[in-house]
């Protein structure tokens, strides 16, 4: 059975396990905090890889939640992990063979094979500290498309909020773990999974229903785009879709003026938080 080590790097943990790319299952997995300096991330990585690998060469992928240069294999840009841009993969010292993608497309990758997917057009989102985003038409792989898909940081408001991207207006400055986190400090929660869980709160109704509607107009620009006939959704927050998701399909269909002629299906992940650490990983055995 091919094994391979898929390391999925967030802007708050890192998730590193060994994986069997055949049955798509984990194997041996750890979590930990994501670093706060490149000095720590480095030590930190080569430490959960030697764990994992226990002295085996597996060849290993890494998503990074950020903009990826494929072909010259460079993690370009991370707005929330900025010490880790213009980062190549010599600088990991490793013997081993080592492959960086961007999250979401290695999420989707891991979501594609695991289910087997091989036609339509899928757009998948990432909803963490961040939001991520990939598109894949008819099966194409990781970078094949040559679609750099920023979704988190697409323009939905002029002079809107500020972004940790430095821009203003972005999906991300309006929904996501980052700004749903400074509504649930307003709120008195303490973090945005306790703000979510009390959804049917009427102030707390209030105010993602209206963060929701950016998140829609955001789908809804996917699908008139691409024609995008499934929408998967993933991350911390996309876990406790079964909350809002009425109210997000309501808002998304409000937004797609070709809804007659366009047949979308939107639903959360089946692999959770593993989509990312088993595409990687299956994602490092094609190259």
């Amino acid at each position: 059975m091919p094994k391979a080590i898929g390391i999925d790097i967030g802007a708050g943990s890192i998730k590193c396990a060994l994986v069997d790319t055949d049955a798509h299952t984990i194997i041996r997995r750890i979590d930990e905090p994501t670093p706060i300096d490149w000095t720590s991330m480095l030590s930190t990585l080569n430490r959960l890889i030697d764990t994992i690998a226990e002295e085996e060469n597996y060849h290993i992928g890494i998503a990074f939640p950020g903009l990826i240069d494929y072909q010259n294999q460079i993690a370009i840009h991370c707005p929330n992990i900025s010490y880790i841009n213009n980062l190549t993969v010599d600088q990991l010292n490793r013997k081993n063979n080592i492959v960086f993608g961007n999250d979401a497309d290695l999420a989707l990758y891991g979501e594609q094979i695991a289910r087997h997917i091989t036609t339509g057009t899928i757009a998948y989102i990432t909803l963490g500290s961040g939001v991520g985003g990939a598109i894949s038409i008819d099966g194409s792989k990781p970078g094949e498309l040559g679609l750099p898909v920023e979704f988190g940081h697409i323009k939905l408001a002029s002079n809107g909020r500020q972004c940790h991207c430095g821009g203003n207006g972005c999906l991300e400055s309006y929904f996501s773990g980052w700004a749903l986190q400074i509504v649930a400090n307003q709120l008195g929660h303490s973090d945005v999974t306790s703000l979510i869980a009390d959804y049917n709160q009427p102030a707390v109704k209030t105010v993602i229903d209206e963060a929701l509607q950016y998140l829609a107009m955001g789908i809804a620009n996917l699908i008139i785009l691409f024609g995008a006939n499934e929408i998967i959704l993933n991350g911390k927050i996309a876990n406790m879709t079964h909350l809002f998701l009425p109210s997000l399909k309501e808002a998304i269909d409000k937004n797609v003026f070709l809804k007659p002629y366009c047949h979308y299906d939107i639903k959360p992940s089946g692999l959770i938080d593993e989509a990312g650490i088993i595409g990687a990983a299956a994602f490092s055995l094609t190259k």
